[in-house]
């Protein structure tokens, strides 16, 4: 294997490792609401709150 490709690799492993948590690649989600933090535009919402995959709850959720 050249080295260009094993730096490419390398590379796309650390990238990988910061998007998931160390313990067993499973994405962190701070809030709890099963959306890993990296793709939750509501980041506070309750935990085992229904959203959206965005994160957010549905808008009949916010009156």
């Amino acid at each position: 294997m050249n080295s260009k490709l094993k730096l490419a690799l390398l590379s796309l492993v650390v990238l990988l490792s910061a998007a998931f948590s160390v313990h067993g690649f499973i994405p962190n989600d701070g809030d709890g609401d099963g959306v890993p933090d990296v793709c939750d535009a509501c980041p506070n919402t309750p935990s085992g709150s229904i959203t959206h995959p965005s994160g957010c709850p549905p808008a009949s959720t916010l009156a």
